[in-house]
């Protein structure tokens, strides 16, 4: 994954489980590491037909720490995570109409 991330223009949708991740790598510290060159965007309660009202939640750099807690004190203690890559052409338009703040 870092290699395609550094060579290619990969955005990805992913479900993100601390405890899974956290049997081979720090959830936080890999988190921390993909969001050096990735807009997040949690997709809380994902539908399948992200009706209008659907809304993703931008997760800023230096709230990754807090944002992994917050997951593993959830009663279900996963989300869906959003990864933007900043080099895709028009991402800052792109991340800013999904609610990444200017």
């Amino acid at each position: 994954m870092n290699h395609l991330r550094q060579t290619r223009q990969v955005t990805c949708i992913s479900e993100f489980v601390p405890e899974a991740i956290a049997t081979r790598v720090c959830p936080i510290e890999w988190l921390t590491r993909v969001s050096e060159g990735c807009s997040i965007f949690e997709v809380p309660g994902m539908d399948m037909f992200l009706s209008p009202s659907h809304s993703l939640r931008y997760v800023p750099r230096d709230t990754v720490p807090e944002f992994v807690n917050e997951i593993r004190e959830r009663p279900n203690r996963y989300t869906d995570i959003v990864l933007i890559p900043e080099t895709l052409p028009g991402h800052t338009v792109l991340a800013r109409r999904l609610g990444k703040p200017s």
